[in-house]
């Protein structure tokens, strides 16, 4: 029995910045799950938070989620938008039901924000998706021989109808 330990890697894209980098700078991220023992789980953290040339930030957020259940309810993106108008205003945007040890790129737009999750297979994955065709090749073959059982006892029966025939009543 392995324990699997999740994670979350959250990064939020740059659509319009000019002379910058692909990531925003001061984008916030919250995460709400229910953990193992049933008790929710929250976590907060802020994305590049400076602009130095030699800084040891990595571009993105990395969650620990620990041993947890196979989704996370919801995580909460914030930042401080100064490409739409001369105005800064925050954008926020919620995204719900992800999924654990992928990467999630959040890309605000204009209008919306639209989320980009790169999920890399696993194990697990080609090991339920063996178990999947096991289990429909098994039905198939019940449903080949329950189908060729009744196909005989339908001859059975046809033939002791024909046995029967009434020969006086010629």
């Amino acid at each position: 029995y392995q324990r699997r330990v999740r994670g979350l890697k959250v990064s939020v894209l740059c659509y319009k910045c000019e002379n910058s980098s692909t990531t925003t700078i001061g984008a916030n991220f919250f995460y709400f799950t229910t953990g193992l023992t049933g008790k929710d789980q929250v976590g907060y953290m802020s994305q590049s938070t400076s602009l130095t040339s030699f800084s040891l930030q990595a571009p993105y957020m990395l969650f620990g989620l620990g041993q947890q259940a196979n989704y996370i309810e919801y995580i909460r993106v914030a930042y401080r938008n100064t490409n739409i108008s001369q105005q800064k205003t925050v954008d926020k945007y919620q995204f719900d039901q992800l999924v654990p040890n992928a990467q999630v790129f959040a890309i605000p737009l204009e209008s919306m924000w639209r989320l980009v999750l790169m999920i890399v297979p696993g194990k697990t994955m080609w090991q339920t998706l063996l178990v999947l065709g096991i289990c429909c090749l098994v039905c198939i073959i019940i449903i080949l021989i329950l189908h060729i059982k009744e196909k005989k006892e339908d001859e059975r029966e046809k033939r002791k109808f024909n046995a029967k025939f009434n020969f006086d009543a010629m």
